[in-house]
């Protein structure tokens, strides 16, 4: 009479398969994370590049309108600036019919 009972070896997953499994499951798994992190990264500094590139071409823009109004540009000049420098350096001084404009290069206070 044949047993009914499957032999032990059929039996199913061993605990060393299954820890096994267990373990290559979780190092996949962290791979696939490091990979979500770091394309998120990549993603924050791609945002942040065209974001300064947008403000680079706007600032670009402004001083090109501003030397286009300009009848004198004067380089490091600060004398006749329409307001305090506050300690900044002058860099660039247009004389436009409206009054000066000057660039300077500083810490805001």
């Amino acid at each position: 009479m044949a047993s009914s009972r499957p032999s032990p070896k059929s039996a199913g997953f061993s605990l060393v398969e299954l820890l096994v499994a267990a373990c290559l499951g979780l190092l996949v798994w962290g791979v696939v994370l490091q990979a979500l992190v770091a394309d998120g990264r990549q993603v924050d500094r791609l945002v942040r590049q065209l974001r300064e590139r947008g403000l680079q071409k706007r600032v670009l823009a402004l001083l090109r309108d501003d030397l286009l109004r300009a009848q004198r540009v004067d380089f490091a000049h600060g004398a006749g600036a329409a307001c305090g420098l506050g300690g900044r350096d002058p860099v660039l001084q247009l004389q436009t019919p409206a009054g000066p404009i000057t660039y300077t290069v500083g810490s805001v206070t």
